[in-house]
């Protein structure tokens, strides 16, 4: 019944970033994402219970197996290692340049954005930050209105897929939330290193873009 059907993945809050990269893993494409609430029943001896639990990812995973991004995923991983202190002063200078974005976007949503990202610094970015995810280095933004002040200071993260050496380019695949109003916005991505900085505070330039946000 389902052989060729799209599946769908329940991720928890917090952890789509792990949860994307299991099911690509796998070769699988990933669809649409929305955050949901849901209801789970059942039954406990002779008692019936119910529950609630709020801000719920719905994963869309697409019939679609990729031998090719099985096998691209393998080596990235093994291209994966951890950071365990701050970078050095002049590690923190990144081009970032956006390179696909949705046409449209509505408020409160999900959506991917493709950036291509160059180190332009002297250090290697780990792609690992330590058990706590301190050091890690994230790809996030911050959401402002036209008069250039921040709404938002603290996006979601999207992790590095492997280790960037100084001079090396990659492409990845942003996620990010919209403001829960329409309007006209300014999106200002950059790059952070854990519970150290932002690497514009260290002279790096992020990216900007003006985005409209549609009503649902």
């Amino acid at each position: 019944m389902l052989k060729d059907k799209n599946k769908f993945a329940l991720c928890a809050k917090g952890q789509l970033a792990i949860c994307r990269e299991n099911i690509q893993k796998r070769g699988l494409e990933i669809g649409k994402i929305e955050m949901i609430d849901i209801s789970l029943f059942g039954y406990k001896g002779f008692i019936y219970f119910g529950y609630q639990i709020n801000e719920v990812y719905l994963i869309e995973v697409k019939n679609n197996i990729n031998i090719e991004k099985i096998e691209e995923f393998k080596a990235r991983m093994r291209m994966k290692s951890e950071i365990t202190k701050p970078l050095q002063d002049d590690g923190y200078q990144a081009t970032i340049k956006v390179l696909k974005v949705p046409e449209v976007i509505e408020a409160e949503s999900l959506f991917w954005l493709t950036a291509s990202i160059q180190n332009k610094g002297n250090s290697i970015w780990n792609a690992l930050g330590s058990e706590n995810g301190k050091y890690q280095i994230n790809v996030s933004y911050h959401w402002l209105n036209k008069k250039g002040e921040i709404l938002l200071y603290d996006g979601m993260r999207t992790p590095l897929p492997e280790d960037i050496y100084p001079g090396e380019e990659i492409l990845v695949d942003v996620l990010i939330q919209s403001p829960e109003i329409p309007g006209n916005y300014l999106l200002r991505i950059d790059l952070v290193q854990e519970m150290v900085t932002w690497f514009e505070s260290r002279g790096s330039l992020p990216a900007e873009l003006e985005f409209k946000i549609t009503s649902k």
